[in-house]
């Protein structure tokens, strides 16, 4: 992590932005009006996912928006990682 030259964003895991992203990538794939959304996205065809998470990302809002990633969920990730980083709670090499 320390020695990657991008830093995207990591957002908390009820952020709206998750839920606008995600409502988007199921409307595109056919999903939205699935009794049981998340199932219908597991068991589309990859291909198609791809297709559609690109979609999104070029459009108007999300342009260069990381549509998929880790999200801040208290648990495993409990806060960004730059302030990880800032208050030195890291195993970096000296």
């Amino acid at each position: 992590m320390t020695s990657s030259t991008t830093l995207p964003p990591q957002y908390l895991g009820d952020a709206t932005i998750l839920a606008t992203i995600y409502n988007q990538v199921a409307s595109g794939a056919g999903s939205a009006n699935a009794m049981g959304t998340f199932t219908c996205l597991v068991a589309s065809p990859a291909a198609m996912l791809s297709t559609v998470e690109n979609d999104v990302v070029v459009g108007d809002f999300f342009c260069g928006t990381f549509t998929f990633g880790p999200v801040i969920d208290g648990t495993f990730i409990v806060e960004r990682p730059e302030d990880t980083l800032k208050k030195g709670l890291h195993n970096g090499v000296s």
